[in-house]
């Protein structure tokens, strides 16, 4: 795990709420030192994990968070996901969840750290602009504008928060090459493509909670996107490379998406397992 301070040693062991219980916290938690966390978690759905006790049940139902959030919890992860691409199903993934979070957490009179995994689907930016944290979160659609308000939530809760915004996941199956860009409709070579490998998913997370374990520091808002954005283009020639094909050659690109930074994420400490998509599809 990437430590922040490896000589500072963290309270043992620190009691870990995680509020939505799929792929990401999965992953998380299995690779937490036992030793060192007490997990307990919330799913909608009916889940086991040999890593953590779970509890069925709704994170927006305010008395389970009560319950949960009275075993000494430090610090909350927040991974939820909606069950329908539609604006109501997001707002039930994530805005009322995290209202009653932070009001669950008033009424206890409690401050344990708000790890929120949010993505950067905020941003709107579209002509190959560079976006980082200092950049402007103006969403034009509907999932974006509900993850910006469900961000400003923890903002004004006046509780220690951190926010990462996760660029594309990819990584979750196997590592062989995926299909050419140019095989998908909506193909334009010259469109920025950001991407974040799972396993970096996973590192920043621990990286996150372990340097508020160690120092009590909440981390505020961040990107965390590989280090490399990337065109659609290049993509699509790199595949082609990887299988024995000519290169393909377009003129007149119009540039469109977005370039996420990660800076600040590494200049916290958090060094990126994959530096981009061509060495994690190099693996296989």
């Amino acid at each position: 795990m990437n430590s922040p301070n490896e000589t500072n040693k963290s309270p043992v062991p620190q009691r870990l709420l995680c509020l939505g219980f799929g792929d990401l916290a999965a992953r998380l938690t299995a690779a937490l030192p036992p030793q060192e966390w007490a997990i307990s978690g919330l799913s909608r759905s009916q889940k086991s994990s040999t890593v953590a006790g779970l509890t069925q049940g709704n994170a927006a139902d305010p008395a389970a968070l009560r319950a949960l959030l009275q075993q000494d919890v430090n610090q909350v992860l927040v991974t939820l996901t909606p069950d329908a691409r539609t604006e109501q199903a997001y707002r039930m993934a994530y805005l009322d969840p995290v209202r009653q979070l932070v009001l669950a957490c008033r009424k206890l009179g409690i401050a344990p750290h708000l790890l929120f995994v949010s993505s950067t689907a905020v941003y709107a930016q579209n002509r190959g602009e560079w976006v980082d944290e200092a950049s402007s979160a103006e969403p034009l659609q509907f999932n974006g504008r509900i993850l910006r308000q469900a961000e400003q939530l923890l903002e004004y809760s006046e509780l220690p928060y951190t926010l990462l915004r996760f660029s594309g996941i990819y990584g979750r199956n196997a590592t062989i090459p995926p299909q050419m860009p140019s095989q998908r409709s909506g193909f334009s070579p010259g469109h920025w493509t950001n991407r974040i490998h799972v396993d970096d998913c996973v590192g920043s997370l621990a990286f996150v909670l372990d340097r508020y374990a160690r120092a009590q520091q909440s981390s505020g808002l961040l990107v965390a996107s590989d280090r490399r954005p990337v065109t659609q283009g290049a993509i699509e020639n790199w595949l082609r490379a990887a299988q024995g094909l000519p290169r393909q050659t377009w003129h007149k690109l119009k540039g469109s998406g977005k370039r996420c930074c990660s800076g600040q994420l590494q200049r916290l400490g958090y060094r990126f397992q994959l530096e981009d998509f061509r060495q994690a599809y190099g693996r296989g």
